[in-house]
């Protein structure tokens, strides 16, 4: 049942083997290499309406589909190290780094637009530049726990709440986490994930979420970044961004 579920992402040309487990996601279409798993994800890209499915959907297709993959990835290759190429929307790069974990054993091996490879085992040192993040906290109601972040942007706390006036959740406890400053190396991006994990789980401990709803603006690859240490941390429900104050929400894991 396993070889069915993966027989369509997966080449028949890739065969076990030791070496890095080559991952691509793509928009519009499959390019033609063979020995790399591809998934085609273009509903979950939203095109330029960014009209995306039902979270229900993010959750039984792509999110399941992904750890349909580690479990092939488990059984039949020797090499826990994934390079990831292509395109994706942050709920899809958040999902990869989740299901690939630091605490499953994996590492990953970003390709950034500009060229650049970030690999998530490249740790923070000495000389690591830091990283100041501006901290809210607002009491409220319940174990639903809403988390906003914002790189090298304002706090997106203004068009969070604006989407959640009238609701249920607008009523829950929130964490406000944003700065200014740019993210330049995956030893920095390891530094900051490391800070912003820290400061979700204090809160989510305060609160006793059950829950994290996570609303986050901010290059990919740190999102990716961010999946990959989620453990120890509530479920989390994610959203991508659609218009001012407009959002959907996507995978839960």
């Amino acid at each position: 049942m396993l070889k069915q579920a993966m027989h369509s992402v997966i080449s028949e040309d890739a065969v076990p083997t030791n070496q890095k487990v080559n991952i691509h996601t793509e928009i519009n279409e499959f390019p033609e290499e063979p020995r790399k798993i591809n998934f085609l994800w273009e509903p979950f890209f939203g095109g330029k309406e960014r009209k995306y499915p039902e979270a229900v959907v993010w959750t039984e297709e792509l999110y399941n589909n992904v750890v349909a993959t580690k479990k092939w990835v488990e059984m039949n290759r020797s090499s826990k190290r994934i390079r990831l190429s292509g395109h994706r929307r942050l709920s899809s790069a958040m999902v990869i780094g989740a299901v690939f974990s630091s605490v499953s054993g994996f590492t990953i091996e970003a390709e950034l637009r500009e060229g650049a490879i970030w690999a998530t085992n490249k740790h923070p040192n000495s000389q690591t530049p830091g990283c100041d993040f501006a901290v809210e906290f607002e009491e409220g109601l319940g174990k639903h726990l809403i988390v906003t972040i914002g790189i090298t942007r304002d706090s997106i706390a203004d068009e969070v709440t604006s989407y959640l006036e009238g609701e249920k959740l607008s009523y829950s406890p929130k964490l406000y986490l944003h700065t200014e400053s740019p993210i330049t190396t995956a030893e920095q991006a390891n530094l900051v994930i490391n800070k912003l994990k820290k400061e979700v789980k204090a809160v989510a401990t305060k609160v006793d979420a059950e829950k994290v709803h996570l609303f986050y603006a901010g290059p990919a690859h740190l999102a990716l970044f961010l999946g990959h240490r989620w453990n120890g941390l509530p479920p989390v429900q994610c959203y991508e961004w659609i218009n001012t104050g407009q959002y959907s929400p996507t995978c839960t894991f």
